[in-house]
């Protein structure tokens, strides 16, 4: 799935700083504040812009002398797109988490009558097909039809199952998973289902394709050289302009993989804040590296 930068714009649900912004969220309520909670350390936006070094002293000394003013200037412009293009994800994922809460809350959702719900969440995912994978409600046993069709997935053993059914969390955002359904990389998002007596009664969950995420790092442009890439709180990468690293590469480990000093900068972002250091890649180009973290 490709997206053009408009596209991945109209998903996130905001604009970058040259068109119009776009509507603005509302504001959260208690619960939705506690899903950003979730939100926040699973999913940090980094974006790299390779930056060409000149060879030889006269000509590293001649581009840090004429151009020392104008390379502060494009870092600060970069380490702002950097936090921006966070913040539109973390809005992103806001949405959705709002969305499949609200969904969530109807009645016809609450009595946990399939039947009733499916052909309207079957046109939900229709509508956002381009992110969402499908639509399910899993019982206390954890038995899930879905807007997908077919038998019912057993979802007993998720842990985002298990931490919503215990009464631990109302919402969560899952880790990174493989689809039981597709075979596709995802992550979920999950609502506790309760009856009118407040009691957990089941869990209705959207699985959202990390393509998109993919196609969202890939819109990023910084320069001629310059591309976004994200990693989740692990510091696993979760979408790459080269497909190779994807849920394979963590960027905590990367000097196994032959990168230099990525790691260093990773362990400083884990820990939350902005960054930008230095990494050498494994092809030996120096790159700079500007991070933040999902809000």
């Amino acid at each position: 799935m490709e997206l053009t930068s408009e596209e991945a714009e109209e998903i996130m649900g905001v604009c970058n700083p040259e068109t119009p912004r776009a509507r603005q969220p509302r504001a959260g309520s208690a619960k939705e504040e506690s899903v950003m909670r979730t939100i926040r350390g699973k999913i940090l936006a980094w974006f790299v812009s390779a930056v060409l070094v000149l060879c030889g002293a006269l000509g590293v000394v001649l581009y840090q002398q004429v151009n020392s003013s104008v390379g502060a200037l494009s870092e600060d412009m970069s380490e702002e797109i950097a936090k921006a293009r966070a913040d539109q994800l973390g809005e992103w994922i806001s949405g959705l988490a709002v969305l499949t809460k609200t969904v969530a809350d109807r009645n016809i959702v609450r009595a946990m009558d399939w039947d009733g719900m499916k052909e309207d969440l079957i046109r939900l995912q229709k509508r956002d097909a381009r992110y969402i994978e499908m639509y399910f409600l899993a019982d206390a046993t954890g038995r899930a039809p879905t807007t997908a069709g077919g038998e019912p997935v057993d979802l007993s053993e998720r842990a985002y199952f298990k931490e919503i059914m215990s009464g631990a969390k109302d919402s969560v955002v899952s880790d990174p998973l493989v689809s039981r359904v597709s075979g596709e990389q995802i992550f979920v998002i999950a609502n506790a289902v309760k009856d009118a007596s407040g009691k957990t009664v089941g869990v209705l969950g959207a699985t959202v394709l990390l393509s998109t995420a993919s196609d969202m790092a890939g819109s990023i442009k910084m320069g001629e050289n310059g591309y976004g890439w994200i990693v989740d709180g692990t510091g696993l990468i979760l979408a790459h302009p080269n497909k190779d690293l994807v849920m394979k590469l963590n960027a905590l480990k990367s000097g196994e993989a032959g990168f230099k000093k990525l790691d260093e900068v990773a362990r400083r972002l884990v820990r939350g804040g902005v960054v930008r250091g230095e990494m050498t890649r494994p092809d030996g180009v120096p790159v700079f590296v500007f991070g933040a973290p999902v809000p």
